[in-house]
């Protein structure tokens, strides 16, 4: 590439880009409010959204070679010329990511791939779902600032009040411990969120030491408020770097202060051998069945579980089903204080109800992991599909290897494995993972659910709708797709893909997913033709089109879908549509319309549009994206987290076969990272940002410069170049 002329240009456009964009109306979401609960015994809101189906066709693209020094590919006129180190990937893969030329986002890359390079666009998967990632993070905090954290901030209160007023009422029974744990647990609620209670004095010293530690966010101790009536020597645990605001959370005073309460009340754990804590839940769940906090709590829960799915623990849902069982409906003070063979047959009920399937609570590796974990939690964090694959492949799970090495935190290949990933395999092997005792067999049961899981399990929310669109990423696709595709270099590109999206999804979802832990212990112009190309998935974008439909369908019925989002959330189901219609037609060897080229040609703008949405039309000041983002996603408890996450966006260069000629066209492709991490230094977007920053510009430290690099095995198609790489 001419590089003083390109990059001077590209300086040009993206200024003008962003001129352009600071002009643009104010599309904000207005306030969103939740409506009635949609369904008592929790099935999807959206598994009655029609699906549509993919058309039928057969891929027919002629398998060509790139004969040497590109001799039969079109020249491109303008500035962009193929760069030496580009060709050897171009002659053996038709196709090369290089990593040294990089962009804070792929609205950008596009648009000044069009108006510098002279290069076509390459539509790539990474960016469409990408584009899926910005709309979901914008709808959930836009909810969660305008809605959620008004209804957590009044339950709490009314919740706080009456377990007041139940421990006035309760002094000198068996439930006066219990009704003075339940204030302590409120008052921490209450403190996290600014809500200005009385704490009585025979509480305010636990919780001034917890929210003591929740605030110093230094790892993992024991409890001081879950504590209070434990008589064993095993002390509950919490790991309190889990409270430091990560993903958006961070953004506003008004989300780390939700992400706090909510955090405290998905980890809480009252633990179901503990008669004391089982007392606590039958009075909590009392106290939330009076006035307006159940239906603010099945709001909260109901929204949420939307978004990211259902709690594998026990929760007021089932303690309020075992209540109104035994005594026909939610007893009062007066009512349990008569009725002991009652409240008896309750408790023993509370205590064998199913246990959860993920542990997220720090345990010692002698301790019974059932008896240990098995706990009520007032607004449980939820189980994921992912975690419990990777929660059955670390150790205890999984045993030692022969060197008696443990597996203490998982790999994001784990779960590109288990859904079908052969390269992941491969790289897994060949890395020794395979080697730990019970993997092998673990990674089979694992394919085998998954396998046997039925067409609606994918549509239970838009977490397992999110993963189940990343699917088609992991096939190979086989004779009759374009040579840049059938190579073990573009299955890799694949690969990367597919973990780049689950890190946003992790990202987006951080509070609301439990993070598995181990046990402790061990505009150009018409003189050429710039005529591009989408990257035939038709699947994928089929699987977006009808996520986007269930997504606008499951908010509606939440009574949380404005005008705004139901106009962009359309568009963005139209455009995952076209991409498919010109997929099916580029493999079926179909030339496209003016109209289909268009829109390939316009790509950069269609996602500037979704970009612009999630800011809510906010100043310059705030217009300044970046797709590198970070997700913690397991804890290992003698001091590590695993860190996953994506760098600034990488330009991927492919000789696609356009107009029966084989021609270089140009997009935007993830970069994705995995390393570990200090516990008590889980990082934030901004902190991964400047560390990427200073990497690049060659002022980090030579340590991290050893920790923080792509995946080894993107070296088969990646060129890396800077000294970030």
């Amino acid at each position: 590439m001419k590089k003083s002329k390109r990059w001077i240009s590209m300086l040009i456009i993206t200024t003008l880009i962003l001129a352009t964009a600071s002009g643009c109306g104010n599309n904000t979401a207005g306030e969103n409010k939740p409506g009635k609960r949609v369904d008592a015994e929790r099935t999807s809101v959206f598994t009655d959204a029609e699906d549509e189906k993919l058309p039928a066709f057969k891929a027919q693209v002629k398998p060509y070679t790139v004969e040497k020094n590109l001799a039969n590919v079109v020249k491109t006129p303008g500035f962009y010329e193929v760069e030496e180190r580009h060709i050897p990937f171009l002659e053996k893969n038709a196709f090369v990511v290089d990593m040294g030329d990089s962009c804070g986002e792929f609205f950008k890359l596009y648009e000044i791939n069009r108006y510098v390079t002279g290069l076509g666009n390459f539509v790539t998967s990474d960016s469409m779902v990408h584009n899926y990632h910005l709309y979901f993070d914008y709808l959930l905090s836009n909810v969660e600032k305008n809605s959620l954290y008004g209804h957590l901030s009044i339950m709490t209160s009314d919740m706080f009040k009456e377990s007041v007023s139940q421990y006035s009422e309760l002094k000198g029974t068996k439930f006066e411990k219990a009704a003075l744990k339940n204030i302590a647990f409120f008052a921490v609620a209450a403190r996290i969120l600014g809500e200005n209670v009385e704490i009585p004095k025979e509480v305010k010293p636990y919780v001034d030491e917890e929210i003591a530690k929740i605030k110093a966010h230094r790892g993992i101790d024991e409890s001081n408020v879950l504590n209070m009536n434990n008589i064993s020597d095993n002390k509950i645990k919490e790991d309190y770097s889990q409270y430091i605001p990560r993903g958006h959370y961070n953004k506003t005073e008004k989300l780390k202060k939700y992400f706090g309460a909510m955090m405290w009340y998905g980890r809480a754990s009252f633990l179901k051998k503990n008669e004391e804590d089982m007392r606590s839940v039958m009075l909590m769940t009392m106290a939330l069945n009076k006035g307006k906090s159940a239906e603010l709590w099945a709001n909260i829960y109901d929204v949420t579980s939307f978004f990211t799915g259902d709690s594998d623990d026990a929760n007021m849902d089932v303690s309020k089903k075992l209540l109104d069982k035994e005594f026909g409906k939610i007893p009062d003070t007066s009512e349990i204080k008569k009725n002991d063979e009652k409240v008896a047959k309750v408790l023993t009920a509370f205590k064998n109800t199913e246990g959860n399937k993920i542990n997220s609570i720090p345990i010692m590796e002698t301790d019974d992991a059932k008896e240990a974990t098995d706990a009520f939690r007032f607004m449980g964090q939820r189980s994921t599909l992912d975690a419990e694959v990777m929660q059955n492949l670390i150790y205890r799970k999984v045993g030692e290897n022969s060197r008696g090495e443990r597996r203490m935190l998982p790999k994001s290949l784990d779960f590109a494995n288990v859904m079908g990933s052969d390269e992941a395999e491969k790289i897994l092997k060949k890395q020794g993972d395979y080697e730990y005792r019970n993997y092998p067999e673990n990674v089979e049961k694992m394919k085998k659910k998954i396998a046997e899981a039925s067409d609606d399990s994918w549509r239970r929310n838009l977490y397992i709708g999110w993963i189940d669109f990343l699917r088609p990423l992991l096939k190979e696709v086989g004779e009759g797709y374009p040579s840049f595709m059938n190579n073990e270099a573009w299955e890799k590109k694949q690969l990367n893909t597919f973990l780049s999206s689950w890190t946003e999804l992790k990202h987006d979802t951080i509070l609301y997913s439990k993070q598995i832990i181990a046990e402790m212990g061990g505009g150009g112009g018409d003189e050429y033709d710039d005529s591009g190309y989408v990257e035939p998935v038709p699947e994928l974008y089929l699987k977006l089109t009808n996520l986007c439909k269930r997504t606008s369908k499951g908010l509606e019925k939440l009574n949380l879908l404005n005008e705004n989002d139901k106009k962009n959330l359309k568009k963005l189901e139209n455009l995952s549509r076209d991409l498919m219609k010109i997929s099916i037609k580029e493999l079926e060897g179909k030339d496209l319309d003016k109209k289909e080229y268009d829109l390939i040609r316009s790509y950069g703008g269609q996602l500037e549009h979704f970009w612009l949405e999630t800011l809510g039309g906010k100043s310059m000041e705030a217009m300044d994206p970046d797709a590198a983002i970070i997700a913690d996603v397991a804890t290992d408890p003698n001091g590590s987290v695993l860190e996953e996450a994506n760098g600034r966006i990488a330009n991927i260069i492919v000789i696609a076969p356009i107009k029966g000629k084989l021609r270089v066209v140009s997009g935007g492709v993830f970069v994705n990272y995995e390393f570990k991490q200090p516990i008590s230094n889980r990082l934030t977007d901004e902190e991964w940002q400047n560390l990427i920053m200073s990497v690049s510009f060659g002022e980090a430290d030579p340590k991290v410069l050893q920790l923080v690099h792509p995946h080894e095995w993107t070296k088969d198609y990646a060129v890396w170049k800077t000294i970030h790489y």
